[in-house]
């Protein structure tokens, strides 16, 4: 990975987060969330490489996996 000298997040320290918590092995209005993190990115300029739906689907993804040493 090459990242360009004047690239923003790598100057300036730019970035964009969202959490969101489960309960009962669902995630908590994901969708929002998610939205939430795609109005900062484009805010930012960040392309995320992936659409929000792709995002969601992933995020599901990680959470139905088995995660050892969680009860």
């Amino acid at each position: 990975m090459v990242i360009p000298f004047r690239d923003r997040g790598f100057k300036y320290g730019d970035a964009a987060f969202d959490m969101t918590r489960t309960f009962g092995g669902e995630p908590f209005r994901l969708k929002e969330h998610v939205d939430r993190l795609f109005r900062s990115l484009r805010y930012l300029r960040i392309d995320p490489l992936l659409s929000p739906a792709e995002m969601v689907t992933i995020s599901e993804g990680w959470v139905a996996r088995p995660q050892p040493g969680i009860f």
